[in-house]
């Protein structure tokens, strides 16, 4: 079971509505019990499983709500319709510039990112160290942080996660991980860790997360051994334990 602020969610392998049912004795449920279909703001699509036909089952998880309400509040702001784009991040040339001009969401910019982080928890791990470099200027905000983030705001909108695998695959499952901020000389941790199947080429995403590092490594080889023992502890080897 897990409880989350006003969300809780159960899973069980057996008779679910009756320990739900037990549970509600002992606490005040708003609402009865119902399948996953919108936890933390998301929307969960997940298809059955249909072992004859050796059809894999599938989850999406999206929050396209959130993202339209994300981005109707900086259009408000920004007083100009945002256009469609096909990557997340403006150019290192551009990125890399200093700059010193006092930019438009300077003063809204922490509940931008903010908005933008929750995403990026839930079903946006491809966006992580987008959002991780706008958190780091929240407090020097400046026009090329405007540019950032109306570019990011641009891409998000239709994206989700998607996870497929069938039983047969999930029995030769392994944990995949893959990991220079032009801005700073500090490195960002990033981690994706997925279960895959070689033998069907399909995956089940488990964990993901961005976050800078505290000082500037020396070499590439120090940066990656932190972001690897760094991810190794905190998510990969619980992960590993589990299964």
């Amino acid at each position: 079971m897990v409880v989350y602020v006003d969300d809780t969610l159960m899973v069980a392998a057996k008779l679910p509505m009756k320990l739900w049912a037990e549970l509600d004795k002992n606490a005040t449920v708003k609402k009865a019990a119902m399948p996953i279909c919108r936890y933390l703001g998301a929307h969960h699509r997940l298809e059955g499983l249909d072992s004859p036909s050796g059809r894999p089952r599938r989850l999406s998880i999206s929050m396209r709500d959130y993202t339209t309400k994300a981005i109707e509040k900086l259009i408000s702001e920004h007083g100009r319709k945002l256009r469609d784009v096909q990557t997340q991040y403006i150019q290192d040339v551009e990125w890399s510039v200093p700059d010193d001009a006092q930019g438009v969401f300077s003063i809204t910019c922490s509940s931008h990112v903010a908005a933008l982080l929750f995403l990026t928890w839930v079903c946006q791990p491809d966006v992580s160290v987008a959002v991780q470099r706008l958190c780091s200027a929240v407090a020097a905000w400046s026009t090329v942080h405007d540019q950032a983030l109306i570019r990011l705001l641009n891409s998000i909108l239709n994206l989700e996660v998607v996870g497929e695998l069938t039983p047969v695959g999930a029995m030769d499952v392994r944990i995949a991980d893959w990991n220079g901020d032009a801005s700073t000389t500090k490195y960002t941790n990033g981690l994706f860790i997925e279960l895959s199947s070689p033998s069907s080429g399909r995956c089940w995403p488990l964990a993901w997360r961005s976050t800078e590092q505290t000082c500037s490594s020396s070499s590439t080889c120090e940066a990656e051994t932190i972001s690897l023992s760094n991810g190794l502890r905190s998510e990969a080897l619980p992960f590993q334990n589990i299964l």
